[in-house]
């Protein structure tokens, strides 16, 4: 560990050091390049000559940041004055220690707050509390939720001013622990609409000729309801991405198709899947905002039930050919008008062989959980007019879309029809046609 958590690009910090095996060395001295991108960081600190700690996480700000100062701060009256947005490094030094830092505020002005800690290897279970000047709780949050996944840090996210004035922030261990390796660092931005994508899955397997489908799912936040356009970088050679988008409104899944060459040869990549997009700013300029997608890997429980593990990592790879080799459209592109429905031939071709059944359809889907629909709103396949279960080594079927009388317009929305064989009970491998531009007309 290391205090204070948090540094500047370009700015030379002393940091404490804590651990164990460190001799007589209590501090370690670095400077970041002018240039170093924000976010967090694994940094061998330096304690002597040629002797560095192991790699040591920080955060990299760009926030103002200040220190907790050495005075007295465990009070709302003696509260350590800060100036907001900004970033304050703290540690809880004690049992039952309680760090106070207040601040001005205007009604109606909108802040996210958020502690980074356990999720960098400190032992603090943050407590994380916000008060008026008379020290009456206004919001508390003990762990945080990021996607599927929830960590010890806290995090108050979009509150709105109620009123002109100063108001308290009040950092503890949620067990009132303390001491050297109890450090933290506090966030503070003002609220602004942004998104998070997770991708399903980790992993995408194509053979020679063949497709494979990636959904990723957003979740907007503090208002952004605008479109994302999906993007994807690191294919493997001999591998083309057919990159979608998640629509405006309350779409959450977009998809990206990849499709392997005839000629593709066995290889491998990781990808990483970005999403982009534009909102109006207070003056009435575009603002970009970009996430990258975070790769789930998909778990199985007992009972048949499917979970999500957040990864680092998602791998396209180019394997041998395999049971299904082709997933054919009789179109790539589709016009439906509201009410109306449409239908699209599906030819599969099947190894020698082959002759298990085979499900087609257009939502990744398990039990009766959804995954992944990038379908328009309004549009959904009329499973009464399609031919989707492919038994005895059938190779034909199809898919009939039917919009809903007031579904909205929309243009080349991108999907794709999938074939599905079943591993096991909770099992399938999931092969894909090229992509199919769906619109629906005014």
């Amino acid at each position: 560990q290391a205090y204070p958590l948090a540094v500047a690009p370009g700015k030379a910090t002393r940091l404490q050091v804590v651990g164990y095996h460190l001799g007589q060395a209590t501090s370690a001295d670095v400077q970041l390049e002018q240039d170093a991108s924000c976010g967090e960081v694994q940094l061998a600190l330096p304690l002597a000559d040629d002797v560095h700690t192991n790699p040591v996480p920080l955060v990299v700000s760009d926030l103002p940041l200040v220190n907790e100062p050495t005075t007295e701060n465990n009070t709302v009256e003696t509260a350590s004055m800060v100036t907001l947005p900004g970033g304050i490094n703290g540690r809880i030094e004690q049992e039952s220690d309680v760090d106070c830092f207040a601040f001005e505020a205007k009604k109606d002005e909108k802040y996210w707050f958020e502690i980074i800690a356990r999720r960098l290897g400190s032992a603090l279970d943050s407590h994380l509390r916000l008060l008026n000047s008379d020290g009456k709780q206004l919001q508390l949050n003990d762990d945080l939720r990021i996607g599927k996944r929830g960590s010890s840090d806290s995090w108050i996210e979009n509150w709105q001013v109620p009123a002109d004035g100063k108001y308290i922030l009040e950092v503890r261990d949620l067990h009132l622990r303390g001491g050297d390796p109890f450090v933290y660092h506090l966030r503070v931005t003002k609220a602004e609409p942004y998104f998070e994508l997770y991708l399903d899955t980790d992993k995408t397997q194509l053979t020679p000729g063949t497709s494979g489908i990636m959904f990723v799912r957003a979740v907007k936040k503090n208002g952004f309801d605008g479109e994302i356009a999906l993007q994807i970088d690191g294919l493997p050679a001999g591998v083309t991405g057919h990159c979608g988008r998640i629509l405006a409104g309350k779409a959450v899944d977009g998809c990206i198709v990849l499709t392997a060459a005839d000629d593709a040869t066995p290889t491998w990549g990781n990808v990483t899947i970005r999403g982009v997009s534009e909102i109006p700013s207070a003056t009435g300029d575009a603002v970009s905002l970009s996430a990258q997608a975070v790769p789930y890997q998909e778990t199985y429980q007992p009972g048949g039930g499917r979970g999500h593990y957040p990864v680092a990592l998602h791998t396209v790879a180019i394997a041998a050919p395999s049971d299904i080799r082709a997933v054919k459209l009789s179109t790539h592109e589709l016009t439906l008008k509201p009410g109306g429905s449409a239908k699209v031939d599906i030819t599969i071709e099947r190894a020698e062989g082959f002759d298990k059944n085979v499900s087609l359809d257009v939502i990744f889907k398990h039990l009766s959980s959804v995954y992944g629909n990038s379908l328009p709103a309004g549009v959904t396949l009329d499973g009464g007019a399609s031919k989707v279960l492919l038994t005895k080594g059938a190779v034909t079927g199809h898919i009939t879309l039917q919009a809903a009388a007031d579904a909205a317009p929309v243009q080349k929305q991108q999907i794709a029809v999938m074939a599905n064989v079943s591993l096991n009970f909770v099992m399938k491998a999931t092969y894909s046609s090229k992509p199919l531009l769906v619109t629906v007309t005014e």
